[in-house]
């Protein structure tokens, strides 16, 4: 697998890699590229506001973007991923598995068309969720606001203190 260091940030790249287990780290600044096969993507420390487009759906990957308000949007497929430090996350079609390992405070997420599910972290979550058709809790008190009206999801929020708001 390839490894890649970004030296500076990008304002509007593309990296694609190909087979293996690929790393991409960002350079400290605000990035806002594609990234294409990676397996692994992290953001410099810092509080920078990153937007990573995934071009081509990752069955497996972590992605790490750290302070800022990040945005990460996947690419159309299925998506599988394990997801830190981003405030906002935007699917497409396909049935993404996205599981948080910290807490979102201000998240939306909008994963879009097929059969999604979401983790919550271990503890206090409070973001707003659409097209999204399992929402998986764990301890903490989760706040979840449903941004568009479902059918037939299942939210199960866990242990807890928690508050879900229907869509009006």
């Amino acid at each position: 697998g390839d490894t890649v260091v970004l030296g500076e940030a990008q304002t509007l790249g593309v990296i694609d890699l190909s087979s293996g287990e690929d790393i991409v780290t960002l350079a400290g600044g605000v990035n806002t590229l594609t990234i294409n096969n990676a397996e692994t993507i992290n953001a410099a420390s810092g509080d920078y506001s990153d937007t990573v487009y995934l071009g081509v759906a990752q069955e497996r990957g972590i992605i790490s973007l750290l302070g800022g308000s990040d945005r990460l949007f996947l690419a159309n497929g299925t998506n599988v991923l394990t997801v830190s430090g981003a405030e906002s996350i935007t699917g497409d079609m396909g049935n993404d598995r996205i599981l948080l390992t910290d807490a979102m405070t201000t998240g939306v997420i909008g994963l879009g068309g097929g059969s999604d599910t979401l983790t919550l972290f271990n503890g206090a979550n409070t973001l707003t969720v659409s097209g999204v058709e399992s929402v998986v809790g764990a301890g903490g008190s989760d706040v979840l606001v449903l941004g568009q009206s479902i059918s037939g999801a299942v939210v199960a929020l866990g242990d807890g203190s928690d508050t879900l708001s229907l869509f009006n």
